[in-house]
């Protein structure tokens, strides 16, 4: 058990008190800072990344719901379903770039 009397290194640092033997995020977060200290231009830069990157993920969904807003209505065309199919696997493909990059 985690909290079985003694408290975890991993949830609070020595000497602190967590209260009512929860989990301190705060502490956790606070024990990560001197592994990003040298990198935290790179690791801000990630962070971004991969938020846009989650926000492409949406964009396929997005394409779906106009194709199918545009076939009921009955203005569905060739060429317009082309053109969201293109528009769909390029949010894939952005999507999957951005977390390339993040890493």
């Amino acid at each position: 058990m985690i909290n079985a009397g003694t408290e975890s290194p991993v949830t609070a640092a020595p000497g602190e008190d967590t209260g009512s033997g929860g989990i301190n995020l705060w502490t956790g977060f606070r024990l990560l800072l001197p592994f990003a200290r040298n990198g935290w231009v790179a690791f801000a830069i990630a962070a971004t990344l991969s938020a846009i990157a989650s926000l492409a993920l949406l964009g396929p969904f997005w394409v779906i719901y106009r194709v199918v807003d545009e076939i009921v209505a009955g203005e569905a065309t060739r060429d317009g379903m082309y053109g969201y199919a293109a528009l769909a696997a390029g949010f894939v493909v952005l999507q999957y770039g951005l977390m390339a990059i993040a890493e």
